[in-house]
């Protein structure tokens, strides 16, 4: 029909089909007029990585709904064969994220990040040491020499540590995301 590549997303409020619901009355009327538009206008719906719901009702019994979703004109997937919508884990609202991505993303190292660990405890005594250090050893150090070797403790001495507060988020949205596949 377009002869552009093109793709919307979003908050649909509707579903496709009745397997994307649980818990909840199916409006067939609304499912029907959104099915068609899809069809009309020559769109694909990605299957979904990472679960089967993105929106919840936070009750018990909870209701579930696929209302979030990407859908793709077929020169986007010939474009990009390697595309998939995924799953994100839900934090405050209500909706999960729906992410569109490639299969596979090598995005080598990541990057050094100074004020990743400003907050740090410990983290101003391993820069004033290295700095004391650097300084014992060699005088004539650039500024570029002092943020090389900074950056290269900082690393090491982040290595070295028990950041506490990221395992425990971690294992905190680790518990969610297990309870919401129970749930699913």
């Amino acid at each position: 029909m377009y002869n552009i590549p093109w793709f919307v997303g979003g908050d649909f409020n509707s579903f496709l089909n009745v397997e994307e619901s649980s818990g909840c009355m199916v409006n067939i009327t609304v499912m029907g007029i959104f099915k068609q538009f899809v069809q009309e206008v020559e769109l694909v719906d990605l299957p979904m990585q990472g679960g089967s719901f993105t929106w919840s009702s936070n009750r018990k019994p909870p209701t579930l709904v696929c209302l979030d979703r990407f859908l793709l004109s077929l020169h986007i997937l010939t474009a990009f064969s390697d595309v998939l919508q995924h799953l994100l884990d839900r934090c405050i609202s209500n909706h999960n994220v729906v992410m569109l991505r490639k299969r596979v993303c090598n995005w080598s190292p990541r990057p050094f990040k100074f004020f990743s660990f400003l907050l740090e405890k410990g983290f101003v005594d391993v820069v004033v040491s290295n700095l004391h250090t650097i300084k014992s050893k060699r005088r004539g150090v650039g500024i570029l020499g002092l943020l090389k070797e900074s950056k290269n403790a900082i690393k090491q001495w982040s290595g070295n540590q028990n950041f506490d507060i990221n395992k425990s988020i971690s294992s905190l949205e680790g518990r969610i995301r297990d309870i919401e596949c129970k749930v699913q």
